[in-house]
């Protein structure tokens, strides 16, 4: 038996949510720590040297650290494919859960302004968009976790490092995938 989803695509915005709120919350916890704890001093020594120097790190140093964590996590294969348009396909007999990820975007995401026709090579139309697949990936059932719930999705941690984020307003139900593989 094998069930399929529509096209779906997690924001970015999501995805960097649940990183640093959950999977990266030593990093925020010890961030603000270091920047209350440089600024406390500074304020009881009365030394505007060390207040400016706390206002750095709150300013500069920390959002490169955590831009680097950013890119570090959402580069990852086992996450980025998240954030382009995939379905879900849910085999119960082989227990494999294939994601197909489309390199195209959907179709409300398509500029739909005039195009210069002067410079076109191609004689379709480019707001016709024809289903490319990128690639499909192929997860064991066994392999996927309990997932988290979050505001508009469920996010199944995948092995160690990948995570799968389904909508909760998705036609595949998040649940369904946790009660067939039996955890």
């Amino acid at each position: 038996m094998k069930s399929d989803s529509d096209k779906i695509k997690i924001s970015q915005w999501e995805i960097a949510q649940f990183l640093f709120l959950h999977k990266r919350k030593n990093w925020l916890i010890l961030s603000l720590i270091v920047f209350l704890s440089i600024l406390i001093t500074g304020i009881v020594l009365e030394d505007v040297r060390v207040i400016i120097l706390s206002l750095m790190l709150l300013f500069i140093v920390i959002p490169m650290l955590y831009s680097f964590i950013f890119i570090k996590d959402m580069l990852h294969p086992d996450i980025a494919f998240n954030t382009l348009p995939h379905t879900f396909s849910i085999d119960r007999e082989s227990g494999i859960l294939s994601v197909t990820v489309f390199s195209k975007p959907v179709q409300d995401q398509v500029d739909t302004a005039p195009e210069d026709t002067e410079y076109t090579t191609d004689s379709h139309d480019s707001r016709d968009i024809a289903e490319e697949i990128s690639f499909i990936k192929e997860i064991p059932m066994e392999s996927i976790g309990i997932p988290y719930l979050g505001l508009n999705s469920a996010i199944y941690p995948v092995s160690d490092t990948g995570m799968i984020f389904v909508p909760l307003k998705s036609d595949v139900y998040p649940l369904e995938i946790i009660s067939d593989n039996g955890k």
